[in-house]
């Protein structure tokens, strides 16, 4: 955990990033994905605040490591795949452990806190160690070629995926 300022008042909110181990990132500076955005605007924020936390989480048992990230990279290459369709196929980031995260968070005695993320936060494995998120704050997106072709990618692949479950809906709908 990085921690900025003050953070053991309870009563406070306390802005939080919790970011997965991304080595090509935090090694390379690569810009795939949307981690190098979040930490930057992460350490904004925390710093505007003058408090804050960063949770930076290995994953390896989820298959979150240096070699499923290149594999994926690898299938986006190879065959013009999005990031998350990739992601599928080789596993990279199937699930995700949030309990040890959690605990890290109460080990730092916080108990109400901002989340900083783009993502739906999964609340049970917060809830589990008496921690309220207070709500979450929406990063900045980086508008650089390669992240915006990866944005695109994974707007068409949810935008697939809403019309696929529209339409699984209707015909539900049609046989009742």
């Amino acid at each position: 955990a990085f921690v900025l300022g003050d953070v053991s008042d309870t009563t406070a909110e306390t802005l939080v990033r919790v970011q997965t181990e991304n080595i090509t990132f935090a090694m390379f500076g690569a810009n795939i994905g949307e981690a190098s955005t979040a930490i930057r605007s992460s350490l904004s924020k925390i710093s505007a605040a003058g408090r804050g936390v960063i949770l930076y989480l290995r994953q390896r048992e989820n298959n979150l490591d240096l070699v499923n990230q290149l594999r994926t990279y690898k299938l986006m290459q190879e065959q013009g795949l999005d990031f998350t369709t990739a992601k599928q196929q080789t596993g990279y980031g199937k699930t995700h452990d949030y309990g040890i995260g959690a605990q890290l968070l109460s080990d730092l005695g916080l108990k109400r806190i901002q989340l900083l993320t783009n993502h739906p936060p999964r609340f049970s494995a917060i809830e589990a160690f008496d921690i309220e998120i207070i709500e979450t704050d929406g990063l900045e997106r980086d508008a650089s070629e390669d992240t915006i072709e990866w944005q695109t990618l994974r707007s068409k692949n949810n935008q697939a995926k809403l019309m696929a479950t529209t339409a699984m809906s209707r015909q539900f709908a049609a046989r009742r």
